[in-house]
C-alpha cells in the first residue's frame, strides 16, 4: 500500500495551505523528517487503508524509515549497493541535495514575484537520504536502469508495474499509478515539479527508449492552477513522433 500510493495517507504539503505558507516565509528552511511526518499524520486520513489511491509523499518517508530498520547501513549505502551501483549511476545525497555544475538555474512566480528558486531548500519533497541529484545524462541512465527494474528479481520486476489502485484516467486502464511509477499506455514514467524545477524521466521497454527533460517556468509564462510541468508536452511531442501509437501523457479533459 505504501508504494503504490493506497495507504490512504494524507501529504503534508499537498492541499495544505498552512504548509505551503511556511514553506513560502523561509524557501531556505530545512525541513527534518519529523517535521514532515507529523505534519503528514496530523491532517488524518483520505480514506481507509486500500480503498483509494491517494498520492502521498509520506508513504515514501515511512518506507524509508523501514528500510533503515531492517536493512544494514543507511538508506544511502543501500540504494548506492542495490539500485545505483549496478546501472553505474553516482548521485549526490543531501537533505539540500546540491546540484552538480553546471546547474540549470530554476525560476518561479509561486511567491507573487518572478524570482531565481534554484538554491531554495528542497528538504519539504522528502526525506534525508532520498533527495538526490545528478547529470542529465545519468537520469536517462537511470530511465533505463530503475524503470525497467533491472535491478530487481525477475518477481518485483513483474509486481511494480501492477495496478493495485484505479487508473488515473476514468475508463483508460492502461494509464494507471503502479509502484511509484507512472504506467501510460506502455511507458513508464516520473514527472517531478518542486521549487521551480520541473522534469520528466521516462522508459519505453518495447523499443527500449529513455527520455529525461528539466526545464523552469520562463517570464511571463502564466501560473495554472496546482502547477503545470510543462516538460509534460515535451515529452507528449517527442513520443508523437517516436511512438504514435503509444502517448505517455492523459489527454485533456
Amino acid at each position: 500500500m505504501l508504494m503504490n500510493n493506497t495507504s490512504g495517507y494524507f501529504d503534508w504539503i499537498q492541499g495544505n495551505d498552512e504548509f505551503i505558507d511556511a514553506l513560502y516565509a523561509d524557501p531556505f528552511r530545512v525541513w527534518s523528517d519529523s517535521e514532515l511526518l507529523t505534519t503528514a499524520l496530523a491532517r488524518g486520513s483520505a480514506c481507509d487503508p486500500g480503498t483509494c489511491f491517494h498520492y502521498a509523499h509520506t508513504n515514501y518517508l515511512i518506507l524509508a524509515r523501514i528500510v533503515r530498520r531492517v536493512a544494514p547501513g543507511t538508506l544511502v549505502s543501500q540504494l548506492n549497493k542495490r539500485v545505483l551501483g549496478p546501472t553505474g549511476v553516482k548521485m549526490n545525497f543531501s537533505r539540500l541535495a546540491p546540484i552538480p555544475k553546471p546547474v540549470l538555474s530554476a525560476f518561479t512566480p509561486e511567491r507573487g514575484v518572478y524570482e531565481d528558486s534554484t538554491n531554495w531548500s528542497p528538504s519539504w519533497g522528502l526525506g534525508n537520504g532520498m533527495l538526490a541529484t545528478t547529470s542529465i545524462d545519468n537520469v536517462a541512465r537511470l530511465a533505463k536502469g530503475t524503470l525497467s527494474g533491472s535491478t530487481l528479481s525477475p518477481e518485483s520486476r513483474r509486481d511494480i508495474v501492477k495496478r493495485y489502485g484505479p487508473e488515473l484516467s476514468p475508463g483508460n486502464d492502461s494509464l494507471y499509478f503502479a509502484q511509484g511509477i507512472i504506467m501510460a499506455n506502455g511507458w513508464r514514467r516520473q514527472n517531478p515539479y518542486f521549487n521551480g524545477y520541473m522534469g520528466n524521466v521516462a522508459w519505453f521497454p518495447k523499443r527500449k527508449i529513455a527520455i529525461s527533460l528539466v526545464g523552469s517556468r520562463g517570464l511571463g509564462v502564466p501560473v495554472v492552477d496546482g502547477g503545470k510541468n510543462f516538460t509534460d508536452d515535451i515529452l507528449g511531442a517527442m513520443a508523437a513522433y517516436l511512438t504514435p501509437a503509444n502517448s505517455p501523457t492523459p489527454p485533456r479533459g
